[in-house]
């Protein structure tokens, strides 16, 4: 029985950037000196972006497994509960970086590629490359290394963050062909507003006329929005979104479900049991027990 552990941005190497990137194996091999395990569920303060090189497996973000080959980039966000498939044998890239990075160097245009990726509504968090797209990947990445561990300090921000747009700019390209083509920027971005609502309020209201409200547009419209973008109504969306939470709330802390009924602004704690059954196909206590959290 064990906690899933929260892990922070740290690095021992150039601490003045919020970003780094190791080799996967380079990673793997001090697996044993970690304070957590990298097999097992642990949360996230910073994004990640694999890009994997060799082997193939599974991957598990928020609490659901993605297959993984040759030429997969696999992206986590922050928040989000993720673990290794250690038996895999995989090799590749990963890069850290953190929320004050994206904020120091992504403009908010810019930043819908970003925001597309790490969108847990849209899709699978997995995008696989192809030969060609794998080539430039690769080159890409192996880029941004020799930036990262170069002498010359001049300028290497700015680098860095320019080469990571077009990773970021190239894996959108990739992931617009997967997504519907109704789906225009405006509605995009309004979807972008919806969903820092709701990490904002989840907690006080499961109500979507509640978000509409606060968007300026109607239920109507912001149903529209949601079904352009996710192939899911308003409804939908919000409880997904609030899923996903009591999940990394039961996971990760150690409140009880009534706490947890209160906290989330459910009447009384067998609604709460009601409706995370309904959504999960398990009460809060198996979801727990199923984790192996005590």
């Amino acid at each position: 029985m064990v906690d899933v552990p929260f892990v922070g941005f740290k690095k021992k190497s150039k601490q003045s950037l919020d970003l780094e990137i190791l080799r996967l194996q380079d990673l793997f091999s001090r697996a044993d000196r970690l304070p957590f395990r990298m097999d097992a569920p642990h949360q996230v303060s910073f994004y990640h972006i694999i890009f994997v090189t060799k082997g193939a497996g599974k991957h598990f973000v928020d609490f659901r497994p993605y297959e993984f080959r040759k030429g997969s980039l696999i992206f986590v966000t922050v928040g989000q509960v993720h673990a290794f498939d250690l038996r895999s044998k995989m090799d590749g890239h990963v890069v850290l970086f953190t929320e004050r990075f994206i904020s120091r160097n992504v403009a908010r245009a810019d930043g819908l590629a970003h925001a597309r990726l790490y969108n847990p509504f849209l899709d699978i968090p997995v995008i696989q490359s192809n030969p060609n797209e794998f080539r430039a990947f690769d080159s890409l990445f192996r880029e941004i290394a020799m930036e990262y561990m170069g002498q010359d300090d001049f300028a290497t921000e700015d680098i860095l963050s320019l080469l990571l747009k077009v990773v970021l700019l190239k894996a959108e390209r990739i992931k617009r062909t997967l997504m519907p083509p109704r789906v225009t920027p405006d509605h995009f971005a309004k979807f972008e507003d919806f969903r820092t609502l709701l990490g904002e309020f989840v907690r006080r209201s499961r109500n979507a006329q509640d978000y509409a409200e606060k968007l300026g547009v109607s239920y109507k419209n912001l149903n529209e929005i949601c079904k352009n973008v996710t192939g899911q109504t308003a409804k939908a969306c919000v409880d997904q979104f609030l899923v996903l939470e009591l999940k990394r709330e039961l996971a990760i802390g150690d409140a009880s479900v009534k706490e947890l009924s209160y906290s989330f602004s459910f009447d009384e704690p067998t609604n709460f049991v009601k409706y995370f059954k309904k959504h999960v196909g398990q009460s809060p206590n198996e979801f727990r027990e199923f984790l192996g959290v005590r």
